[in-house]
């Protein structure tokens, strides 16, 4: 059974009680914000007057883990204040007792999920709030003359499904997670779609066809948002047998995001850590474009891969013969902190710049589609590195608070101090920290404002 987004805002399916702990709490006067348990966390967010959000949050213990105080089986500890505070420790010190009397009726490694109470305010906050597996990127997009635009129109809210996966990437970015259940996942589209029904949902993973229910809840996904839209980002191998397309609508609001970054097995197979896959990614690549499908091809442009971009465009007439193309896109590395080997798949952007016009002009030769080279929002290159002609965006990506800063090593993007003068540097990410480490910042260069 799904479980139903509530006008309260409550998701559980195995931390039912969380909800009820939340309840028992209010129910003593506690300011009890929200309340979440994801991943094996319980995070209880309180209002205390004035100052930031509290929270208290409890895991299962283990030796060397740091924390306040533990009972039998967990840890509770708190975030949001250096001191607690009188009221804080009040309810610290309730939370502990509480969880002391029930933790042995309580899930083995505090298994399941709860969201409730984090649906008010914005969706970019709120949706996380509910659905830690959630990230919601918004741009900016210029409506068309005689259009408005829809509600949630310009924003991609990734559900990374799950983290497992059939390969291996060195340069992956997708973070290690507890696997939602499908029907967290259902009742998470519920929300996006209530929240953003115009949004562009983006099955990621790990490699979501992984999932069991996978099929289901690519329908269930199209059902929650009539006026959105729903991207998979695949792998492809799955659909070469295990999966059949044609099983999913042939809907002009669903697409596919496949990576293949070579089409030589040797360079496919570095770049995937896997072995023998090619074909069968291919295979999928073709079942999907038969099946009536919109395909876009994504190439991550890595060491591995970079001097062969140019004879990857030019055989694609033959890998991809029939009537139906996939379109082109390259991205760029974004090397999470949770990956620090990615670092060694990097390229100097000046090698990769060269490379993708190489491509570019393969592809108008045999006339195959494309995209610019910034059609990502974090996997892309700062502007300056490239001509004019080759900067449109058809949306900014408004960048987080906390994204970039300006030599700011402690932020996952870093600009130069000179970028402060770039007519684009609010729309600017500037480069991955990994690749200002390992490079430099000597390639940014403030664009003048004309």
């Amino acid at each position: 059974m799904t479980p139903r987004v509530a006008p309260g805002d409550v998701v559980a399916d195995g931390g039912e009680w969380v909800v009820r702990l939340a309840a028992e709490l209010r129910r003593e006067g506690a300011p009890v914000r929200s309340a979440a348990l994801h991943d094996g966390l319980l995070r209880l967010q309180f209002e205390l007057g004035g100052r930031r959000p509290f929270v208290v949050t409890a895991r299962p213990w283990r030796a060397g883990l740091p924390g306040w105080r533990r009972t039998e089986r967990l840890l509770v500890g708190y975030d949001g204040a250096a001191d607690p505070g009188p009221e804080g420790a009040r309810w610290l010190e309730r939370v502990h007792a509480l969880l002391s009397r029930i933790e042995g009726a309580l899930p083995e490694r505090l298994a399941g999920f709860a969201a409730l109470g984090g649906g008010r305010g914005r969706p970019e906050e709120s949706l996380p709030a509910m659905f830690p597996f959630v990230t919601v990127e918004r741009s900016t997009i210029a409506p068309g003359p005689g259009r408005r635009r829809q509600p949630g129109e310009g924003v991609e809210v990734l559900v990374r499904a799950t983290s497992r996966c059939n390969q291996a990437c060195p340069f992956c970015s997708g973070p290690q997670h507890a696997e939602p259940s499908g029907a967290v996942l259902v009742a998470c589209f519920r929300a996006v779609g209530d929240r953003l029904p115009g949004a562009l949902v983006s099955l990621t993973g790990g490699e979501p066809t992984l999932r069991r229910g996978f099929l289901d809840e690519v329908r269930a996904a199209l059902d929650a948002l009539p006026r959105g839209e729903v991207q998979v980002q695949t792998n492809a191998v799955r659909f070469a047998a295990a999966l059949d397309p044609a099983d999913l609508p042939r809907d002009p609001r669903l697409r596919f995001f496949v990576s293949l970054h070579a089409l030589d097995e040797a360079v496919y197979d570095r770049c995937t850590g896997s072995r023998g896959q090619l074909g069968r990614a291919v295979a999928g690549t073709r079942r999907l474009l038969a099946a009536g499908h919109a395909v876009t091809l994504n190439a991550v442009v890595c060491r591995e891969n970079v001097g062969r971009l140019e004879a990857y465009v030019r055989r694609m007439p033959r890998v991809f013969p029939g009537p139906r193309r996939p379109v082109l896109h390259f991205s760029t590395l974004i090397c999470p902190e949770w990956n620090p080997r990615a670092a060694r798949s990097l390229v100097r952007y000046r090698e990769v710049v060269e490379a993708l016009r190489r491509a570019a002009r393969a592809a108008r030769a045999i006339g195959w589609e494309m995209l610019p080279p910034r059609s990502s929002t974090h996997a892309t290159m700062p502007a300056c590195v490239l001509r004019p002609s080759e900067r449109p965006r058809r949306a900014e990506y408004r960048v987080g608070a906390r994204e970039t800063g300006y030599e700011d090593f402690s932020r996952p993007f870093v600009k130069a101090s000179r970028c402060r003068a770039c007519a684009e540097t609010r729309r600017c990410l500037g480069v991955p920290r990994p690749y200002a480490a390992a490079f430099g910042l000597d390639e940014l260069r403030p664009i003048r404002e004309r």
